[in-house]
Order: structure tokens, then sequence, then C-alpha cells
């Protein structure tokens, strides 16, 4: 995970556990009993703790940095590709939370079927990525730098 969506959670995980307590509940479940016959205010604590436990533990989380080696495609480069059609189109590859949870643009994960693809190749390759459609593209990596996070 990026430092910056490390950064972001953690700051979104104590804003939500801060209204949780404002509504009558703290963060462990503990909940004050004149509060608890309300549906609506039930529906908004019930909505939080699934954002909460869709944060999880963030104790154990590894930060990725820019990737440093530019030889080949990883986790954490910017790539530069063309779809065959010289209109190139760069983007980040990060880990899925960065996609979900990251508060930027031209990201993809390295676990969706471009980034998967990508992953290890050198730039001047040429390769087929098979999409959930059915549909195959052609990918050609362009250019390979550090990763803009």
């Amino acid at each position: 995970m990026a430092q910056s969506t490390l950064d972001y959670l953690l700051a979104k995980k104590n804003l939500l556990e801060q209204e949780l307590k404002n509504l009558g509940e703290s963060a462990d479940g503990y909940q004050r009993a004149t509060l608890h016959d309300n549906p609506s205010l039930e529906l908004r604590k019930n909505g939080i703790r699934s954002e909460l436990t869709r944060i999880g533990n963030l104790d154990r989380v590894e930060i990725i940095f820019p990737r440093q080696d530019r030889g080949s495609v990883g986790l954490g480069s910017q790539v530069s590709v063309d779809y065959g059609d010289e209109d190139i189109e760069t983007f980040t590859i990060l880990a899925p939370d960065d996609v979900a949870f990251g508060n930027r643009s031209n990201v993809i994960s390295d676990k969706s079927p471009i980034g998967s693809t990508l992953i290890g190749r050198k730039v001047g390759e040429t390769v087929i990525c098979n999409l959930p459609s059915g549909r195959d593209i052609k990918i050609r990596v362009k250019e390979i730098k550090l990763g803009d996070f």
C-alpha cells in the first residue's frame, strides 16, 4: 500500500470511529441503550461499522515505494503503453487497496487483467491481454518510469 493511501485510511478510520462514538457507541461495540431504538441511527451506525470492517487492520501494512528498477514493469512502476493505435496511455501499477481507497487517477491494480499482464514486461515488448469481456487486446510497453504516487 502506498503511504498516501495508508495516511488517508488512518484519517478516515479515525473520523469514522469518532462519528460512531458521537452516535452513542464506542469502537468496541458498546451502545448506549437510549439510542438503540432509533432505526435511522442504527442504520448509520451499521454503515460506519461496515466501512470500518472494509478498512480493516492497518497495523501490518507493507508500504510500497516507487519502483527504482526501470528494467521491467513491477508494483510501483509508472508505465506508458500503446494499444496499437499510437494513442499512449500512462498509469501507475499499485496494489488493489490503493486503487479501491486511493484518491488518485491513472492507477491500475497489479491484480487487474492489464496490470497482471504487464508485470515483468520490458520496454518494447508486446503482449496480448485477455479481458473479462472475452476480448483480447494487444499492448506494447513504451516506457517505464518511477511510479508517481
